[in-house]
């Protein structure tokens, strides 16, 4: 463990000390989406549906792959010791540097929590990892995200309210619709057409006599 911390500082630091690069920024934080994505499917569908998934990734994009094997070694069974040790040999082997070398170490660890189970704790754990500037686009991307659901919640609940309003009027027409034909057939009156009836039949009298 003390190994893969000293591999997470020197990366960090190489990030901050170089011009921030927000394309390699947006990087990582796809690399956390896809961890995240692949730690749900696991929780919900089992360790065994990431396979398939696995198959979808690209394999000649370096980071992609490395994931890629690192799933592989979870739904094979590979102990966790063994796990990490194969994980830090390849990601010696491919030597990356600042914004990529801290995403493979991220798919390290997000490999050993999603073999773990640790699924309620994966997200807080990988945002540790990350330098602050990266992180505050992360929280606001996530915010914009929870705004967005929030906002198509409120206009669901909106479009089934009305719904039920339309069909309220709806059903209320047709019990308007339906008393009237009753009255009719049944030879009922409303207070109008009774009114009416009274003024004639007082003509009426009034004339006879």
């Amino acid at each position: 463990m003390e190994l893969f911390l000293d591999e997470i500082r020197k990366r960090c630091s190489e990030i901050k000390s170089r011009p921030f690069d927000e394309v390699s920024a947006t990087e990582v934080i796809d690399t956390f989406d896809q961890i995240m994505y692949f730690q749900k499917l696991a929780r919900t569908e089992g360790l065994l549906a990431m396979e398939e998934t696995a198959e979808t990734l690209d394999g000649t994009d370096t980071i992609e792959a490395f994931w890629g094997f690192l799933v592989v070694l979870i739904v094979d069974g590979t102990e966790p010791e063994l796990l990490f040790e194969m994980g830090m040999n390849r990601y010696f082997a491919l030597d990356l540097p600042d914004y990529n070398g801290l995403r493979c170490l991220m798919c390290i660890k997000g490999a050993l929590l999603i073999q773990a189970g640790e699924y309620l704790i994966i997200e807080r754990y990988l945002k540790t990892l990350l330098p602050g500037k990266i992180l505050e686009i992360l929280e606001e991307k996530e915010r914009k995200a929870q705004e967005e659901r929030e906002k198509k919640a409120q206009e669901e609940r909106e479009r089934k309210a009305q719904e039920e309003r339309n069909s309220e009027v709806h059903l209320g027409n047709a019990g308007n619709a339906g008393d009237a034909k009753r009255k009719k057939e049944n030879g009922v009156l409303n207070q109008d057409e009774i009114m009416e009836l009274l003024r004639l039949g007082m003509t009426i009298k009034n004339d006879g006599e």
